[in-house]
């Protein structure tokens, strides 16, 4: 943070939630050609879409989202996931520190993320793992690298992908700490409205049941922690509802489905689901 910080009013936030963030495509273009954001703040595949959307590129992130269509993603799925989990099993394969590269996102970003067409601030969540302290990264001098390494950072859920070692340090998904990034201190003074949309049913009780198989307990157990992370940052958001901000909370009223289920029929039918929900946000 810099004294050329950006005075920042209104802020529009998006969770993290791996495929699930189709969900946010249609309430981020509605909210986004609506009203004009000082800052946008995002957590894994929510700072993906924020990045595209803050480049006015959402031409782009609908295409990339309509090209989606894996029946089974532990093959990976082209444009964000490579698998690795292969090397585990193979006696003389290196033991990666994930089941997946996500090389192929950074491909994507390579193509479509250029610093300099971002039309507000932008910052992603991202966790220190040797540590497990949550940062939110404000992009300010940065070269397209290394802002390109924070957007991957926070979309490296540990275990599942290799962490992203920037400057010798090894960054994970800052969904790990918060689903949805915190707000700088700085701007806290100045902010007026918040606007957040979740990829999780925001109930005590929203979770599916696993259907038993080991992959499924795995996801099953990093949708219950993503869950549980967001239902304690609404609690931050009530808090900072509470200060006289103004906060509108937008998230789907039943299940998404699996984090990994990338087929199109499921990616349609969650885009479906929050242009449904674009007209009922939650007013804290």
């Amino acid at each position: 943070m810099t004294d050329t910080e950006p005075l920042v009013r209104r802020v529009l936030v998006a969770s993290g939630g791996a495929f699930k963030g189709a969900y946010q495509v249609p309430i981020l273009k509605a909210l986004w050609e609506r009203g004009n954001y000082d800052a946008v703040l995002g957590t894994s595949i929510g700072a993906i879409n924020l990045c595209m959307v803050a480049q006015d590129k959402i031409d782009v992130l609908e295409k990339v989202w309509g090209s989606i269509d894996t029946k089974d993603p532990w093959f990976g799925v082209p444009g964000f996931l490579k698998p690795l989990w292969f090397n585990a099993v193979l006696p003389w394969g290196k033991r990666p520190e994930g089941l997946f590269s996500i090389e192929p996102l950074r491909d994507m970003l390579r193509k479509h993320l250029d610093p300099m067409q971002l039309r507000c601030a932008y910052g992603c969540g991202v966790t220190r793992r040797d540590c497990g302290e949550h940062i939110t990264l404000i992009h300010g001098e940065e070269n397209t690298h290394t802002l390109q390494d924070h957007i991957l950072a926070s979309s490296a859920m540990c275990g599942i992908m290799e962490p992203i070692w920037h400057d010798g340090e090894a960054l994970v998904d800052g969904g790990h700490r918060h689903v949805v990034p915190t707000i700088p201190k700085a701007w806290l003074r100045h902010v007026k409205e918040v606007d957040v949309i979740f990829c999780q049913v925001l109930g005590h009780d929203a979770l599916p049941d696993p259907s038993g198989n080991a992959v499924s307990n795995l996801l099953w157990s990093l949708d219950c922690a993503l869950h549980n992370t967001a239902l304690e940052d609404l609690e931050d958001l009530r808090d900072l509802a509470r200060t006289g901000v103004a906060v509108r909370v937008w998230s789907p009223k039943e299940s998404l489905g699996g984090m990994l289920d990338a087929d199109a029929d499921t990616i349609r039918r969650r885009m479906r689901q929050g242009e449904e929900d674009l007209a009922h946000p939650v007013i804290l």
